[in-house]
This record gives C-alpha cells, structure tokens and sequence, in this order.
C-alpha cells in the first residue's frame, strides 16, 4: 500500500515530498520510547532499594540473633521451643516492617497530594496499590528474616550457655 499512499499524497499537490512511509504502530512505539526508557530505569532503582533493605534487615535481625545467642539458650534450657524462639526472632523483624510500611503509606498518602497540585500528570493511587506495595515490603521481610529466625530455632541450649 505504500505505493498507493504515495501516490495518492502527490496527486494531492506539487510541494508534497514523500520521504519515509511507516505504519502508524512505529511512530506509537517511538513516541513511548522516552516514557519506557524513564519507567525501567526508576523499577531498577526501586528493585535495587527493595534489595538492599532486605540486606540491611537481614543484617540487623542476625546481628541481634548473634548478640542474643546466650539468652536464647537460657530461654531454650528453661523449655521454650524451636517454634516459640522462630516465631519471636520473625516477628520481631516483621514487626520492624510492619512500622516501617505503615509510616510509609501515611507519608505516601500525604505527599502525593502535595506532589499532585506542584507536577501536573501525578495523582493519587487506589487501595490496591497501597495493599499490593504493602505486602511486597512484607514478603521481602519474611525472607530476609527467615534464615536468622531458623538458626535462633537451630541453637543448641548447651553450647549457647558456653558462648562468649
């Protein structure tokens, strides 16, 4: 068709040049191309904080792990359970998140009205995207926390009265 197009075009008037001829799906793929190429790298740089903050928490609760071996030998010998020493090392670093998420979502739910009347185009997002966002943050938590909270369940009551 592209010969009929042009054709068409130069039928219509003597100052029409033809150069290129691209169906309309080019000139659609181009015109996001900027928009895409911002969108992948802002989730790169989202993807790469997600990453580290679930480093750092994994630091923070196996450090605290490390600290607390002695303690959780005594609370071991005196008949907690694996499970009740798991459940307590998870929680405590969901319980970190969990704040963390919350403070988050009152801030985002602040500041995107704020943001929304300076920069035309951003608006505030529905429930979903907070729930969605939320659970992401809990699920990287529960991981990063599990491998603490499962060598805690690990320690044995009398080598742990021994450390230090």
């Amino acid at each position: 068709m592209v010969q009929a197009v042009r054709r068409t075009l130069l039928d219509l008037g003597k100052g029409i040049r033809v150069y290129a001829v691209q169906p309309l799906s080019t000139h659609v793929v181009r015109s996001y191309a900027q928009f895409r190429w911002l969108t992948t790298v802002l989730t790169g740089f989202g993807l790469l904080a997600l990453l580290l903050a679930a480093i750092g928490l994994y630091g923070v609760i196996a450090y605290r792990v490390t600290l607390r071996t002695q303690e959780i030998g005594v609370r071991m010998a005196l008949g907690a359970t694996r499970h009740d020493i798991f459940r307590e090392v998870l929680g405590h670093g969901l319980a970190i998140v969990l704040v963390g998420v919350a403070i988050g979502e009152v801030v985002t739910a602040a500041l995107t009205g704020v943001v929304g009347s300076v920069q035309e185009g951003i608006a505030s997002t529905g429930l979903s995207s907070h729930v969605t966002v939320g659970l992401i943050w809990v699920a990287v938590a529960f991981a990063a926390c599990y491998v603490p909270a499962a060598r805690a369940a690990r320690v044995d009551p009398l080598v742990a009265l021994r450390y230090e």
